[in-house]
């Protein structure tokens, strides 16, 4: 996040003075002005990890126990932590995958049985002749989760209020979105609020609008933040430019470079968010990520 500051033209000051627990991230100095930045890379999705962690282990056992001559697909899973024990489900899986091994099975075939911890239920299809591999786990039940993007992001902007508010220079919250569905509308959404429409029993639309419930519609007076810079899915090879979002009580003034990003603010007159389009494009290009040749 500071590099890309850099990139932009601004010197950085790391951690300037202040209480060790609330001193800002950085301040970032630019030709025409300064602002402050506090950064944060929230964690996203956390189930989803979760859920690895614990099915990895299961379709371990069924993969060592599944029939050379067979595809076994996993369609359920009971619900067995790291630090259950796995014996019982074992068990179940070798009397499944036992049943099938003996059984003549031509096309696909389910097996289920039912575990105190939930459902084991697999179904198996025999191999192509040709078949050119050794594994015999095909499909495995897909991860459940939902995008919590527009939850972390407004858990971020409460949690460092305090740093917002310790800043001589306007403060701007640096967010790194890494959900699986983490987008910059979820940051829309947050931050300013969504459109809604109301519909009649006949489903006809009654009415249409904007829920201004985002967290920087909120308040009175000088905002703690003046905005949030936004920035999604940024890898080892780079991502898509980061997004400014103007807070929209904030009046000062702002480096111009920061103001050439894309820039979204919500308008109070319009009820909208309103979007101004980069003048400069290809900032994470500059950084120097790795190369995608490496």
């Amino acid at each position: 996040m500071a590099r890309t500051l850099q990139v932009l033209g601004a010197s950085i000051e790391v951690e300037p003075g202040g209480a060790e627990d609330i001193r800002i991230d950085f301040v970032a100095s630019f030709p025409d002005s300064t602002v402050s930045i506090e950064a944060i890379a929230p964690a996203f999705n956390v189930e989803v990890g979760e859920q690895v962690k614990q099915r990895n282990p299961l379709l371990d056992i069924v993969e060592s126990l599944a029939p050379p001559r067979l595809w076994v697909v996993v369609d359920s899973l009971p619900e067995l932590g790291p630090n259950d024990s796995k014996k019982g489900f074992r068990k179940a899986v070798e009397r499944l995958l036992g049943d099938a091994a003996e059984a003549d099975i031509s096309f696909l075939t389910e097996f289920v049985e039912e575990l105190p911890q939930g459902t084991l239920r697999i179904k198996v299809i025999p191999k192509s002749p040709n078949a050119s591999t050794d594994r015999s786990l095909g499909i495995e039940p897909a991860l459940t989760t939902f995008d919590d993007t527009e939850q972390r992001v407004r858990r971020a902007v409460e949690r460092k209020r305090r740093q917002g508010r310790e800043s001589a220079t306007p403060a701007f919250l640096a967010i790194h979105a890494t959900g699986i569905s983490s987008s910059y509308e979820a940051f829309d959404r947050a931050l300013f609020g969504q459109t809604f429409a109301r519909m009649g029993w006949d489903g006809q639309v009654l009415d249409t609008g904007f829920d201004a419930d985002g967290l920087l519609n909120k308040g009175t007076g000088t905002p703690t933040w003046a905005g949030v810079l936004a920035f999604v899915h940024v890898g080892l090879r780079g991502g898509p430019d980061p997004v400014l979002y103007l807070h929209p009580r904030f009046e000062g003034a702002l480096p111009d470079a920061l103001l050439s990003l894309e820039r979204r603010t919500y308008d109070t007159e319009a009820e909208g968010i309103e979007t101004h389009k980069p003048s400069a494009t290809g900032i994470l290009e500059r950084v120097g990520f790795v190369s995608p040749e490496v």
